[in-house]
């Protein structure tokens, strides 16, 4: 406890045991003259006491300028409004955001619609969690993210004397969030889907193929062929920027349904839903024309770059697969592609 309020606390103890004390020591028989009660005075001097502890730490005062202090100085914007929606507060943070200033005290909310305020606490009050988050446009003319509360000013008896409205700017916390779930299911490298969120995809596209009798399909997996000697000669730098600049070129080729991502190392996969084992192997051709393309522009020594394609399809299968399945197949098709000496596009053998 700081030194202060122990102080103060000391002398409120002492100003009110002055009178209580003296009272006990005449009736005790110890008091400085038996015939005289000094009570009465030691309320005097406990009441100057009190007068001066009051006026000296400011305690009529003290609690209402502290609030006071904060909701001037908080970063949120806090709007107080009676029971028909007209300003009874504003808070600077409030003026700064909505344009509304003291002069505007005594109007309605909605007499401000470019911040759609007045329908936003329209809906709040009709939902159980009166808290929402929206796109404001500043008084400057920029936008943030707010979370919007509202919070019922009510009585002893429960009844409903006016409601604060609470703005609290959330855009950096939305961004972050944003580029979190972004990171969490993209590859950091090439912008791509990464492995969980592709095999999620991949899972999804095939339960509606199921879903749908005698919709095809596909995949088609790829690797870059000698990526470990473009690594070991050039360094890592060099082999992302192989890898970037080849998935670049692939998703120029992508159709619209066509969704491409990131297996892991230089491996990569394209989802092909509605696509059967013939059209999947001319898109294979499409691309691996494409990356051959690209040799003398990323590298300017010579070096080659080609990748080996593996091509499978639920065609391929008697029965309804699991998308692990129809991946296997393709890996297995990648193998012999490479087993037939690279730069090729194969099929899984059934």
């Amino acid at each position: 406890m700081q030194a202060v309020f122990r102080r103060q606390i000391a002398l409120l103890i002492v100003a009110f045991l002055l009178p209580l004390c003296t009272d006990v020591a005449y009736v005790i028989g110890l008091s400085f003259n038996a015939y005289y009660n000094y009570t009465t005075a030691m309320f005097s001097i406990s009441g100057m006491l009190l007068s001066w502890v009051l006026f000296r730490y400011r305690f009529l005062d003290l609690i209402p300028t502290a609030r006071d202090m904060v909701i001037e100085n908080m970063e949120d914007a806090l709007i107080l409004l009676d029971t028909k929606d007209r300003i009874v507060d504003i808070n600077p943070a409030a003026m700064r955001i909505t344009g509304i200033n003291q002069q505007d005290i005594g109007r309605s909310i909605g007499d401000f619609p470019q911040h759609a305020l007045a329908h936003i606490m329209d809906e709040l009050k009709h939902d159980e969690v009166q808290v929402r988050t929206e796109k404001m446009l500043l008084a400057d003319g920029s936008e943030r993210m707010y979370d919007i509360h509202l919070t019922s000013i009510k009585e002893r008896k429960q009844f409903v004397t006016g409601t604060i409205l609470t703005l609290h700017d959330s855009t950096d916390r939305i961004r972050l969030i944003t580029e979190l779930n972004y990171l969490a299911g993209h590859d950091e490298l090439t912008g791509v889907y990464n492995r969980r969120q592709l095999f999620k995809q991949g899972t999804l596209s095939l339960k509606v193929a199921t879903d749908h009798a005698g919709q095809p399909f596909s995949l088609c997996i790829f690797d870059i062929d000698g990526f470990k000697t473009i690594n070991d000669t050039y360094g890592h730098d060099a082999g992302d920027h192989t890898l970037v600049s080849i998935i670049n070129q692939i998703e120029r080729q992508l159709k619209p349904q066509e969704i491409l991502g990131r297996v892991g190392g230089d491996e990569f996969l394209v989802l092909m839903p509605s696509t059967s084992l013939d059209e999947a192997v001319g898109r294979a051709e499409v691309f691996k024309s494409s990356i051959s393309s690209l040799e003398y522009a990323l590298l300017g020594s010579g070096i080659a770059l080609s990748a080996s394609f593996g091509v499978s399809s639920t065609q391929q299968c008697s029965t309804s697969p699991s998308f692990n399945t129809v991946l296997a197949m393709a890996d297995a098709a990648l193998y012999q592609a490479k087993t037939l000496g690279r730069n090729q596009v194969a099929t899984a053998r059934m």
